[in-house]
């Protein structure tokens, strides 16, 4: 049977050459990844989302209305190009607050509706990049309210503790398996680019193609994944990280011994780790106007 989780998903930017002077993980919040792109610029973010559980079982999620019957010869608009229409109406709009939970479910009900074939992938990635563990960011769309893009992952590769500040995030495993941890901070312990004490709140596996979940800035804002497979994974991400705007991506490490307070584990700011790359692919498949 497949194992539904809580939460994937990440945003890249095209791999950094540089390198950068490695600091210790008690060394003030990490900027800027190892390698990224601009949804994953060595991390993640979350946009508002007015409470509501992290995971939403299938049947939650709120019908799609029919769409009006088509004459012969009509074409039936691709689902990727739904999801982002209903992704923009819901997180795109114009000093508006939060959106309400009904409508952050409406959209994870379209992302359970595109076919893997309109993403166009190439099949299970596999051993490629510069090491076997080298992960391919495919950009589906990309504008400065919402992204929409895949992580092929090959077994084993990892993306490091991270966190996802002030976004929200919407993922679908297309195809594998992946292992999600995800954290809360504790209640008064500050958080953030800073760290402090947090809360497990989820250490599960998703499967392709139907795992879902849905990430906010208040519940499980702090991940890490594991491909158990080879794998693939759609994401919404709402708004992207932008650093000038304050949604920059930090990453984390477990400091065990260190004083939690009322969390499980404290959480410490640090570098990822060396030989971690997310490199941008070319995307090939529906074209998503707008």
């Amino acid at each position: 049977a497949e194992e539904q989780g809580h939460g994937v998903g990440c945003e890249t930017r095209t791999p950094l050459t540089a390198q950068r002077e490695r600091r210790p993980c008690s060394a003030p919040a990490v900027r800027t990844p190892a390698t990224g792109t601009d949804a994953f610029p060595a991390g993640r973010l979350r946009n508002g989302l007015a409470g509501g559980p992290p995971c939403v079982a299938k049947d939650q999620a709120p019908a799609i209305p029919p769409e009006p019957a088509m004459d012969d010869g009509q074409e039936r608009r691709p689902r990727l190009q739904e999801l982002y229409d209903v992704g923009w109406r819901t997180f795109g709009r114009r000093g508006g607050g939060a959106p309400s939970r009904e409508e952050v479910l409406a959209v994870l009900g379209a992302l359970r509706e595109v076919p893997i074939e309109e993403v166009g992938l190439p099949g299970p990635l596999g051993r490629r990049g510069r090491s076997a563990r080298s992960i391919t960011y495919l950009p589906v769309k990309e504008d400065r309210r919402l992204h929409l893009g895949v992580f092929c992952m090959p077994p084993r590769a990892t993306i490091p503790l991270h966190d996802h500040p002030g976004m929200t995030v919407l993922s679908r495993v297309l195809y594998g398996r992946v292992r999600i941890t995800s954290y809360d901070w504790a209640e008064g312990a500050g958080g953030g680019a800073g760290g402090g004490a947090a809360r497990r709140v989820a250490d599960e596996v998703l499967s392709g193609p139907t795992g879902t979940s849905l990430l906010t800035p208040v519940h499980a804002n702090v991940h890490s994944l594991e491909a158990l497979t080879a794998c693939a994974v759609l994401d919404v991400l709402a708004p992207p990280y932008a650093p000038s705007k304050g949604r920059d991506c930090t990453y984390f490490r477990e400091c065990p011994g260190g004083d939690a307070g009322q969390g499980d584990v404290l959480l410490e700011p640090c570098e990822p780790p060396a030989d971690f790359e997310v490199q941008r692919g070319e995307y090939r498949g529906v074209v998503i106007e707008g």
